[in-house]
């Protein structure tokens, strides 16, 4: 039988709050660029590759959000900085010393302000040192599945999702429908079990003992 969850309802509106959170960051991010940098509103929706008013809209009220991906925030970094651009604007040699100065940083400040992982995240595990080794073996075994493979993206979201569950309201799991356990204390060996039968439910018969 498979795993199922029991949790309470998510708060929909701590996510909403976060998303604003983000946007008003950006905002502040904008405005900084157009200090220091001699960015324009048009300049910084050309560069984003969005029309004007939805940037003037969103510099009046960053509520209301802007139609963008990272891919855009990116796009934005490259185009202010580019080499080849600065020579046909007219700047002051302070905004081109600070686009020059942007272009060696790179685009990380931009990403986090809106919300996006940066470039440059550490490949390090920030883990309990008396847990180390116990999570250390169960990111080496899902290492050990094909880049891209369909099964590790099932898998890896479902372990996401029933940890994330795990720190809800009710923060009860249900297990083979017969038994309640708190997922928050649960080993690192119950985990395992747990993607053992997730890989047997999905009809991936391979031992996590042979990865």
């Amino acid at each position: 039988m498979a795993t199922t969850i029991a949790f309470e309802g998510p708060d929909e509106g701590k996510y909403e709050k976060r998303q604003l959170h983000y946007w008003e960051q950006l905002q502040q991010e904008f405005e900084r660029l157009k200090a220091e940098l001699g960015a324009t509103n048009s300049e910084l929706a050309q560069c984003l590759g969005i029309s004007r008013q939805p940037l003037v809209t969103f510099m009046q009220d960053s509520r209301q959000g802007l139609p963008i991906r990272r891919f855009n925030l990116e796009r934005l970094w490259d185009l202010l900085t580019d080499a080849d651009r600065l020579k046909t604007k007219h700047l002051s040699t302070e905004a081109t010393l600070k686009r020059q100065e942007l272009r060696h940083q790179g685009p990380d400040r931009l990403l986090k302000a809106g919300g996006f992982l940066p470039n440059s995240v550490s490949r390090s595990l920030d883990i309990n040192p008396g847990r180390y080794q116990q999570i250390q073996r169960i990111v080496s075994r899902l290492s050990s599945f094909p880049e891209d493979s369909a099964e590790f993206i099932k898998l890896t979201e479902s372990l996401e999702t029933a940890i994330m569950k795990a720190f809800s309201l009710k923060d009860e799991v249900e297990f083979d429908g017969s038994q309640l356990l708190n997922l928050s204390l649960c080993s690192e060996e119950f985990i395992e079990q747990w993607i053992e039968r997730w890989m047997k439910d999905n009809g991936i018969f391979m031992s996590l003992n042979q990865l």
